[in-house]
């Protein structure tokens, strides 16, 4: 076997074991893909789970506090919901209280807020004046002077 034909060999071997690998890459990637997909499937079927249950348990203690279902164990743990409620509502009456305080605490007046008037609505302005009659006193004018000696003429 001439040196080509081993180098030839040698690289087609490499190109071999390559492609196996990349394939065997794709196929893993695939069924990483097929797991992920079957665990979403899960998850969404545990929440159906959980909401279900969710449901029953209202169920169950609308019927212990209707007297249609008895169970003591039920019956504790509505107690003890009842329990709850009732901090709850105890906690929301100095809640509201303070609310009002802090209602009335508040300054009364409103923050104006500026509309846009329409052309017709808007308040005319006086038109502007030159700057000299504008001033608050009149300017003495100028005395005048002769033009070739400079002196003041009176």
């Amino acid at each position: 076997m001439s040196f080509l034909d081993k180098v030839t060999k040698a690289v087609g071997d490499v190109v071999d074991k390559g492609k196996r690998e990349v394939d065997e890459f794709v196929r893993i990637q695939k069924i990483n893909g097929q797991i992920g997909e079957i665990e979403k499937k899960i998850t969404e079927f545990r929440k159906q789970i959980d909401q279900t249950k969710v449901e029953i348990a209202e169920k169950a203690v609308g019927m212990v506090r209707a007297g249609t279902l008895t169970s003591p164990d039920l019956q504790a743990m509505v107690d003890q919901i009842t329990g709850v409620e009732q901090q709850i509502a105890a906690s929301r009456r100095p809640l509201s209280r303070r609310r009002r305080r802090s209602r009335r605490s508040r300054p009364r007046t409103k923050p104006t807020t500026q509309r846009r008037l329409s052309p017709q609505h808007r308040p005319q302005r006086p038109p502007l004046q030159p700057s000299s009659a504008r001033s608050a006193a009149p300017r003495p004018e100028p005395a005048p002077f002769c033009s070739q000696c400079g002196t003041k003429i009176a």
